[in-house]
């Protein structure tokens, strides 16, 4: 149940982060995206629910996710006290008692803060990784593909996780969320609307009215990050124009939220540049 008392199904992908909450009609409540290493990329919807990357849950006042022996930094990919235990003295990984999962976090997972795990979505169990079946970080191979919602960096694969807290235990594993939707009879958020292609730009991409290049799927193929503030999305748009004053959006006209993006040294807007948005 969500903090409101009301059900709630979690859709996780191959290393249990929750990529999609549902209600008991199969309404999306929550969509989200994470970095590799657990920084949240794209939120929509109701952020109140508690499991996150790796289905851990969030401290909201620090940052930090709460790894049971210990906090996880996703900021600087780190935990944040030494680990207690050598995980595997073969590994040169396993001396460096801060690193998370071998720097392998699309990969693997750590759901006790003591011994990374190999993660066993559908694209890494079957023949062993790396050779033979060995589990040692130093084979593991990042194999992951990105799900097309949002085209953020993201791990794809979305699966319904049994043993998971409100999970549905009859949804399988899937390679990206929108085969999940039609897997569950999940109805699509309403908005994330799916555009039609206009034409083809000089490279043969699809392309919107806008110009913007679409993905598989239909939907432009647009990085966003969300901010609480204006200010805290000005700010991040000038720390990745390097300091440069960034352009301000406000109500585009090709649906998009309000939003900064960095500028070139000719104050042109940055190609496939970050949009970050902002509601306040």
């Amino acid at each position: 149940m969500n903090e409101a008392g009301a059900l709630a199904y979690y859709l996780t992908d191959q290393v249990d982060s929750v990529s999609h909450v549902l209600d008991d009609e199969g309404n999306t409540l929550s969509q989200i995206q994470y970095q590799p290493y657990g920084e949240t990329f794209v939120q929509r919807g109701d952020l109140n629910f508690s499991p996150k990357y790796n289905s851990q849950e969030l401290d909201r006042e620090s940052g930090f996710y709460f790894y049971n022996a210990r906090y996880y930094d996703p900021g600087i990919a780190r935990f944040t006290s030494a680990d207690t235990l050598i995980p595997d003295e073969h590994n040169s990984q396993g001396w460096n008692r801060f690193a998370y999962v071998y720097n392998n976090p699309i990969g693997a997972k750590d759901p006790t803060g003591h011994v990374p795990q190999k993660s066993c979505g559908p694209e890494y169990c079957g023949g062993g990784i790396g050779g033979g079946g060995d589990s040692r970080g130093s084979h593991w191979a990042n194999t992951s593909k990105n799900s097309d919602i949002g085209q953020g960096p993201s791990s794809g694969g979305v699966r319904g996780s049994s043993g998971n807290s409100g999970s549905s235990g009859s949804t399988k594993g899937s390679n990206n969320a929108s085969n999940a939707n039609r897997t569950t009879g999940v109805k699509a958020n309403s908005d994330i609307k799916s555009r039609t292609p206009v034409g083809k730009s000089s490279s043969g991409q699809n392309i919107n009215a806008y110009g913007e290049k679409l993905g598989p799927s239909g939907k432009p193929m647009r990085h966003s990050q969300q901010h609480s503030t204006q200010k805290s999305a000005k700010d991040a748009a000038q720390r990745d124009g390097n300091k440069r004053q960034p352009v301000k959006h406000v109500k585009p006209e090709n649906g998009q939220n309000d939003h900064y993006h960095s500028v070139d040294r000719k104050g042109e807007p940055v190609s496939n540049g970050v949009h970050h948005e902002f509601f306040k």
